[in-house]
């Protein structure tokens, strides 16, 4: 019975010890999982971050998606930890960062959290799009000392483009706008009738031909 509860105890602490060795990386946007509203032409600018790494690293890679037609891609900024940057922009026109490599070379490897990179689009259009975090090719986030960190969570965020709403003043504005406009063409319709029959009034030999009602107004 004390061997079979010793082997026990032995067999929870290597799978407790296991899972607390275990962590999964992250990089993602900052702040997290953002809902970003913009109208169109604006400038996006999107900061990424890696923290929860279980080792310091020695590179990463990674990639980026997004909808070309809602956000048109200007720019990579690295930031500037990173002593060595190998990218492919190649269809960033059709919204697919393939791949950023980036490499720290000091012994000492790259702590986290760190900073990874600034993307900077174009609102292009109006539209919805998430701007989606990948692994690039594939080739992971090396640790220093050998492997590769063994979980990494990539994060997304979303992009709101649309027509800014008028503010409701403008619209009653632009409606007191017309209704001056209305009320001065109306009195000016009555100064030229007003002039007509004067005009008509004074030579009296006209008024056998004209209705009675033009002479009182009523036409």
């Amino acid at each position: 019975m004390k061997v079979f509860n010793a082997l026990r105890l032995a067999l929870l602490c290597t799978v407790s010890c296991f899972a607390l060795g275990v962590q999964a990386g992250t990089v993602e946007f900052t702040p997290a999982d953002t809902d970003i509203t913009v109208s169109p032409g604006s400038t996006v600018t999107m900061d990424i971050v890696g923290s929860a790494f279980s080792g310091n690293l020695d590179g990463g890679d990674w990639g980026a998606t997004w909808d070309a037609s809602v956000l048109s891609f200007v720019s990579l900024t690295v930031d500037a930890v990173w002593d060595s940057v190998f990218s492919d922009e190649t269809n960033v026109g059709t919204g697919h960062l393939d791949f950023v490599f980036l490499g720290f070379t000091p012994a000492a490897g790259l702590p986290s959290p760190f900073g990874v990179a600034t993307l900077e689009f174009t609102a292009a259009g109006s539209g919805n799009t998430t701007v989606a975090l990948d692994n690039g090719l594939g080739s992971g986030w090396p640790l220093t000392g050998g492997g590769n960190e063994p979980s990494v969570t990539y994060g997304t965020s979303d992009v709101d483009i649309g027509v800014v709403p008028v503010p409701a003043a403008v619209w009653l504005f632009g409606s007191a706008l017309g209704l001056l406009g209305f009320v001065r063409r109306r009195m000016l319709n009555v100064s030229r009738s007003a002039c007509t029959l004067a005009r008509w009034n004074s030579h009296s030999w006209m008024k056998p031909t004209l209705p009675p009602a033009f002479w009182t107004g009523n036409f």
